[in-house]
């Protein structure tokens, strides 16, 4: 029998299922198997599935949990039973489901429940699932390539980068957000991103046609969406729609990592596992405003 599902999220679901075994001792298989298309077949399906053996005579009831799922898609699932004694497969009804909806907590600044308020869009964007501009470590414009050579805070002479300090959050000298929007808006800290990242939960979705996170305050409910926007490097964009890369002001420690950084990352690994990266490329700026 197909059951329901529960524990729904953006990008996962949990689906019951239930099995009337007809003898003591019998093993089988039982599994799920779910598609985008509703009429199921092995071959345009993903299965999930688990043997049970030396099971006794009567009903017994499961849960599979599935994964990495497209919120934006429907999904048909259905149930079935494979008995070991006479090697027949017995199919339930065919269901079907959709991931959590994206709502979006409208307005230009979103209470997070966190110290500060977050921008519902990237620097130079108009919508959330936009990239915005790109800009180079304390750099207040965008530019066509992003080079060493072309950073403006680089010594061509020493092959150094120069510091700017250990905090340009608010500094209109150096932080894009302050300088182009003005009032209290700045490019947030490090510390921010991680208070963030405390305060809510997050999942990998697609929304409007983008990958991206969605991440959704646990003190009050609100969300946001970042857009995987990857890294200017030269004139290419690298890992665009694999990766998310936002500047901070300020300088975070992650313990995989020799060096402090100074921008935060979102993929598949999870929100805030950073790379190292240099100050004269190309990333995205999410402001906050207090």
């Amino acid at each position: 029998v197909t059951g329901g599902t529960s524990n729904v999220s953006y990008s996962s679901v949990t689906v019951n299922c239930y099995a009337n075994v007809p003898n003591d001792g019998e093993t089988y298989v039982i599994g799920v198997r779910y598609s985008t298309e509703q009429d199921l077949t092995d071959s345009n399906s993903t299965i999930t599935k688990r043997i049970e053996t030396n099971a006794s005579k009567g009903n017994h009831s499961f849960t599979f949990e599935l994964k990495d799922l497209d919120n934006s898609l429907t999904y048909y699932y259905q149930t079935y039973v494979q008995l070991y004694s006479n090697q027949q497969y017995y199919y339930g009804e065919t269901l079907s489901f959709t991931p959590k909806a994206i709502n979006l907590t409208t307005g230009e600044a979103i209470d997070m429940g966190v110290s500060v308020k977050w921008a519902s869009s990237n620097l130079g964007a108009d919508q959330p699932e936009q990239d915005g501009g790109y800009y180079a470590y304390g750099e207040l414009g965008t530019k066509d390539s992003y080079f060493p050579d072309n950073y403006k805070y680089y010594d061509s002479s020493t092959y150094e980068f120069l510091y700017l300090g250990d905090n340009i959050s608010g500094n209109v000298y150096f932080d894009a957000a302050a300088a182009t929007l003005g009032g209290k808006w700045r490019m947030p800290t490090y510390q921010e991103f991680m208070e963030l990242r405390e305060n809510s939960t997050t999942a990998v979705v697609t929304y409007k046609g983008r990958k991206g996170f969605v991440i959704e305050s646990t003190v009050n409910g609100n969300t946001i969406f970042m857009p995987y926007n990857g890294v200017k490097n030269g004139s290419s964009t690298n890992d665009y729609n694999n990766i998310g890369s936002y500047w901070a002001g300020t300088y975070g420690h992650l313990p995989q990592y020799r060096d402090d950084i100074n921008h935060w990352e979102i993929s598949f690994y999870g929100f805030g596992e950073s790379f190292i990266l240099n100050n004269s490329e190309g990333l995205g700026i999410r402001p906050v405003t207090e």
